[in-house]
């Protein structure tokens, strides 16, 4: 369920990736020693210019609960609007529905939680 506390995720390839950011660098210092990655998320929270939505998995390990906290104080250190909602029981895949990684309940949030922030956002 989610922990209705406001205040980024790990995401592979697909249009939610433009609601989230972190991963297992998202909270090292860079470089990342990646050529694809040099430069670790989390280097761009000063200079995040939009509204940011993450929704975790407690039971996550990249990012794991401790590095989602180190995230949201670096967002809040520089005053940034951002919407953070965890998940007990749920790990990264939880809204894979075809995998066993799958919780219903907390998907069925996160998407209540996905569409609002668009409406809020998005909207004309």
């Amino acid at each position: 369920m989610s922990s209705g506390r406001p205040g980024t995720s790990r995401c592979r390839g697909s249009w939610r990736c433009t609601t989230c950011r972190a991963g297992t660098s998202s909270t090292r210092s860079s470089p990342t020693g990646s050529p694809a990655r040099p430069v670790a998320p989390i280097d761009y929270t000063a200079d995040l210019s939009a509204p940011l939505l993450g929704l975790f998995g407690n039971d996550d390990r990249y990012p794991s609960p401790a590095q989602v906290d180190q995230h949201e104080a670096e967002l809040k250190r520089h005053g940034k609007a951002y919407e953070f909602y965890r998940y007990d029981g749920a790990s990264h895949g939880f809204f894979y529905y075809h995998t066993p990684m799958y919780r219903p309940e907390a998907a069925m949030d996160g998407w209540e939680k996905v569409l609002g922030f668009f409406a809020r956002h998005l909207s004309a």
